[in-house]
């Protein structure tokens, strides 16, 4: 893992707050700021969620109501995933 992505990696442990940004009368996050385990994600995400997708100087960037919307849509997912597991008998 590059330094660069070491900086921004939950895995390391780092605690993670989103920098939003004012533009053009938006708040916005740019994806590149986000842990980079959820970069390609997010990019992903954005491609079925035009809505909340902005381009601004810094590149790729979602609306302060789309970090909520895929934070919330994360969420979901993951609930679903845990409701597949196999339940261990406790011995």
């Amino acid at each position: 893992m590059a330094l660069d992505q070491k900086i921004r990696s939950l895995y390391s442990g780092h605690l993670f707050r989103p920098a939003m940004h004012e533009h053009e009368n938006e708040e916005i996050f740019y994806v590149r700021d986000m842990p980079f385990e959820l970069e390609a994600i997010a990019l992903r995400w954005l491609e079925s969620s035009v809505d909340y997708r902005r381009e601004g100087p810094r590149g790729t960037a979602m609306t302060a109501v789309g970090w909520d919307a895929m934070m919330r849509w994360m969420l979901h997912q993951l609930r679903n995933a845990v409701d597949l597991l196999p339940v261990a008998s406790v011995r």
